[in-house]
């Protein structure tokens, strides 16, 4: 009869070492939140889903200045998530496949104000085909007209 002192433990170190195993085609480094700044706008960009095949980037944009700021966009697209391998190729566009209304439209953000925006990845490349564990580098632009260059936040996620 093993001593409930010792089979206590025991078990939280087997379910604690259990728990921080990762299939390959989960997300082992999520992004805690890469921040630019331009023109009184905060872009922040973070990963989530360490652990369950997927991959959620939240792009965040607040207005930190005195005045509002507009950004002014050609089509419905807000927004743009890039992902390349090793080799610097794309494996990866939120875009791909997708359709966006064609209609001129502006975003005003007064003092203070954010928006939050999200693209779910389910790591696979545009292709359908899934990709192998490595270290990926992922961009993710504001994909306002004209593009500022600066609402671009680029970082490395390991899946």
């Amino acid at each position: 009869v093993m001593n409930k002192a010792v089979f206590v433990p025991a078990l939280l170190a087997f379910l604690l070492l259990a728990s921080s195993c990762q299939s390959g085609s989960s997300p082992l480094s999520p992004n805690s939140g890469e921040i630019v700044e331009a023109d009184g706008l905060k872009m922040t960009v973070s990963s989530s889903g360490q652990g369950t095949g997927g991959l959620t980037f939240l792009i965040e944009l607040k207005n930190g200045g005195s005045g509002t700021v507009s950004l002014e966009f050609s089509d419905g697209q807000a927004f743009d998530v890039a992902v390349a391998n090793s080799r610097g190729v794309i494996v990866w566009t939120w875009s791909h496949d997708r359709a966006f209304p064609q209609f001129v439209w502006q975003l005003d953000l007064k003092p203070g104000d954010v928006d939050s925006r999200r693209a779910d990845w389910d790591l696979k490349a545009n292709d359908g085909s899934q990709l192998p564990p490595g270290v990926y580098k992922a961009k993710v632009w504001i994909t306002s007209s004209p593009r500022d260059p600066a609402l671009s936040v680029e970082f490395s996620i390991t899946i």
